[in-house]
């Protein structure tokens, strides 16, 4: 079956270099659309537990699911602080290499929160090790579809969407090996979560809605 394949692939090379990945892009849209689509029709809420650390939002998800979109939209809303790699000092560690550094994320996690009930979304490659310590804080994932990033970011970074495609598909592996590796599950089998959001048919700003009233459901309910 390979060896078809790769003539396939080579005949498509030959004709234009980009219909590899055109069809690449097509059969992953029409055979192994996303199970998480069918399982989150669009938000699922699990539980509502109160937590010690304080009302806290750690958002997380596969590169292009809105995360730093939604995390901004939330802040807009209820000034509250993002805590990123940038504010802990890992923005030039390769995503590779984070496993080999989890015990200076947590300790920086924990520098960053502060012992003080701080109202704070904890967001991109920090909110994967965060998720892990289900007492930080409302756990929430985004899904979206690769095609559906693909085009976010084709968007964004005015490269062809087949290219943005295959940068995914690239970094989906390398974010399925960390939840792999912290939370013993599959990316595309929900890991762990207390919500839900697709968004690939709730638009980042009644995301951001959401998550801003059980971020102040919670601090109510923690006083």
């Amino acid at each position: 079956m390979s060896i078809p394949a790769c003539m396939v692939g080579g005949l498509l090379w030959n004709i234009d270099p980009r219909l590899p990945f055109i069809l690449a892009l097509a059969v992953d849209g029409l055979i192994r659309f996303p199970i998480l689509i069918f399982n989150i029709p669009e938000t699922v809420i699990r539980r509502s537990p109160i937590y010690p650390a304080g009302p806290r939002i750690i958002l997380y998800g596969l590169p292009g699911s809105g995360r730093t979109t939604i995390a901004r939209l939330v802040r807009q809303r209820l000034s509250v602080e993002i805590v990123d790699e940038g504010t802990m000092g890992l923005g030039g560690i390769a995503r590779k290499h984070l496993l080999k550094k989890d015990k200076e994320i947590y300790r920086r996690l924990q520098e960053v929160s502060g012992k003080e009930k701080r109202t704070i979304i904890i967001e991109g490659e920090p909110a994967f090790f965060a998720a892990k310590q289900k007492d930080q804080g409302i756990i929430v994932l985004l899904v979206a579809s690769r095609d559906e990033r693909a085009r976010r970011r084709s968007i964004r970074s005015k490269e062809p969407e087949f290219v943005a495609f295959k940068e995914l598909e690239d970094e989906d592996r390398e974010v399925a090996k960390i939840i792999r590796r912290l939370h013993k599950a599959d990316i595309s089998k929900l890991p762990p979560f207390d919500i839900a959001i697709n968004t690939d048919r709730i638009p980042p700003e009644k995301a951001a809605k959401v998550i801003s009233f059980l971020l102040e459901k919670e601090k109510s309910e923690t006083g």
